[in-house]
């Protein structure tokens, strides 16, 4: 079982996160491209795509509209986040577009067939995850691909070069300021105690590790792009 570490402040407060990461939607935006770009050299009728997290929904709106063809199943087990995204995705949900299940991304997973999923897609989720549940996540998702299935995951992903990584942290850091012009001290904390606990060696997700596990899972074209401050892209097609 996954922990839950989206309460408080920064759970009821989601919407404000773009204020302290002002590169967020171009961020979303990059997921969603890549998996647009992908799904034009799929043939089938329906694409089927796992979302690991919903958050507030913004990445899934992103997603599902990124090929007609799209059908979101979308995983969180934060009732909180759940919540705002049923109300963001009304729309999608109405349509038969987007299904939210609250589940534990792992358990979920380890329920899927074998080579059942065209797209596997995440965001600001995996990094959330220890490593021992991240490997455990990862071989599933490797698993229930299909062969020439994507995997794409925007997230926290530590440079690991030590001074760029700092850099990185520091800049991050800083820009969480802005809450305070908007009387938002409680959500600055919030953030800023949320990128410490990212910090922990038996949490933090470095750029060369997680290239090399998608290339030990079984993944080609496996690259990291768009690196703003902390967050990257890294993607990859499963052999």
């Amino acid at each position: 079982m996954t922990e839950q570490r989206f309460s408080g402040k920064i759970s009821e407060k989601y919407s404000l996160y773009g204020m302290g990461s002002p590169h967020h939607d171009e961020f979303e935006e990059k997921i969603a491209e890549i998996v647009g770009e992908f799904s034009k050299k799929i043939t089938d009728e329906k694409i089927r795509l796992i979302e690991l997290g919903c958050g507030d929904g913004s990445t899934t709106i992103r997603l599902v509209n990124a090929d007609q063809r799209i059908a979101v199943d979308t995983i969180d087990n934060e009732p909180s986040m759940i919540e705002q995204a049923k109300n963001n995705l009304k729309e999608f949900i109405e349509k038969g577009k987007v299904k939210i299940i609250y589940a534990d991304v792992v358990e979920y997973l380890q329920k899927l067939e074998n080579s059942s999923v065209d797209i596997i897609a995440s965001g600001l989720v995996i990094h959330n995850l220890t490593g021992v549940q991240r490997t455990e996540l990862m071989n599933e998702v490797s698993r229930v691909l299909k062969s020439g299935g994507l995997f794409v995951n925007g997230d926290k992903i530590a440079q690991s070069d030590y001074e760029k990584h700092q850099e990185d942290l520091w800049n991050q850091i800083q820009a969480y300021d802005l809450y305070l012009k908007h009387g938002l001290p409680e959500l600055r904390k919030g953030w800023i105690l949320h990128c410490i606990e990212d910090e922990k060696e038996d949490r933090i997700m470095y750029d060369d590790v997680e290239v090399e596990r998608l290339k030990d899972l079984g993944f080609k074209d496996v690259k990291i792009i768009f690196r703003h401050w902390m967050d990257a892209i890294i993607f990859g097609i499963k052999r």
